[in-house]
């Protein structure tokens, strides 16, 4: 959604991604000439045509809810190298963040704040976990201590 509003601080990676994948699909059209796809796309984009069409969309199938507050007990797992996410481990997040409390408990879970290929330093934050309830909190936290789920390359230290 932060692509589709134009945010400043949207993915740049996904904005590039979905753009070429729509330029390509645009390309189908035999007006269209080969290599405009990618232009028409972006500016459908950036005029706001392709929000408006995404709310139609969001509208016929039902609006969700506004999303839950978070869970105001949180733990914060950082890095414990300089390097490069070199890996997550989605299934060991899945865990802490069940062990937190989700999906039962609304609010609770994993706020992950580094992607694969992000350069970390020693002590930067990963991801924070957020629970409702104090138990909840210890186990994820327990559990993270023991594999925090994220994978650090220190052989691809950041530069600088």
């Amino acid at each position: 959604m932060q692509v589709l509003r134009n945010e400043p601080d949207a993915p740049q990676d996904l904005r590039d991604k979905a753009l070429r994948l729509a330029g390509r699909v645009i390309e189908f059209d035999p007006d269209v000439r080969g290599g405009d796809g990618w232009r028409i796309a972006r500016d459908i984009l950036e005029s706001g045509r392709a929000l408006a069409q995404m709310d139609v969309l969001i509208d016929a199938q039902g609006r969700r809810a506004p999303a839950p507050t978070l869970g105001a007990l949180t733990h914060e797992v950082a890095a414990p190298q300089a390097g490069t996410v070199a890996a997550i481990d989605n299934l060991q997040l899945a865990r802490i963040a069940r062990l937190a409390g989700a999906p039962q408990v609304e609010g609770a879970g994993v706020d992950l704040l580094c992607k694969v290929g992000a350069p970390v330093a020693a002590g930067q934050l990963l991801y924070r976990i957020h629970a409702c309830y104090p138990a909840d909190l210890r186990f994820a936290c327990d559990l993270a201590g023991r594999g925090s789920g994220y994978q650090i390359d220190p052989a691809r230290a950041a530069l600088g």
